[in-house]
């Protein structure tokens, strides 16, 4: 009993680590894997800077603009289109996950309170 035990947490230690590794998008694992001799861009901190690329500061207001897309820190994310002209914007989501009511609807609240 005192032998299965250690190889028992053993073995879900390594199962673990190889599981966040799979997770962060490794693929191919060595017998050291789980000891810290995982690949660097398999690292979290790395997935996380790709998922955050740098906004280009054209698009960052400080105050809500006409087309928000999200925040980034405390400025908005955004197009700022004078007169009432805007350009195209083409908007890519799956299913429910509120393009109609987080950016359409505003949008066209937006233009219609603008013209009047």
């Amino acid at each position: 009993m005192l032998v299965i035990l250690p190889s028992l947490v053993l073995a879900l230690y390594i199962y673990a680590t190889n599981y966040g590794h799979y997770l962060a998008g490794q693929r191919h694992f060595t017998p050291l894997s789980a000891f810290g001799a995982a690949p660097s861009q398999y690292a979290k901190s790395h997935k996380i800077a790709a998922m955050s690329p740098p906004v280009d500061q054209q698009l960052l207001h400080a105050e809500h603009c006409n087309m928000v897309f999200g925040k980034s820190g405390r400025k908005y994310v955004g197009i700022d289109y004078q007169g009432g002209v805007c350009g195209h914007c083409i908007i890519v989501g799956a299913s429910g996950s509120n393009k109609t009511t987080s950016i359409i609807i505003p949008l066209m609240i937006e233009i219609k309170n603008s013209r009047e």
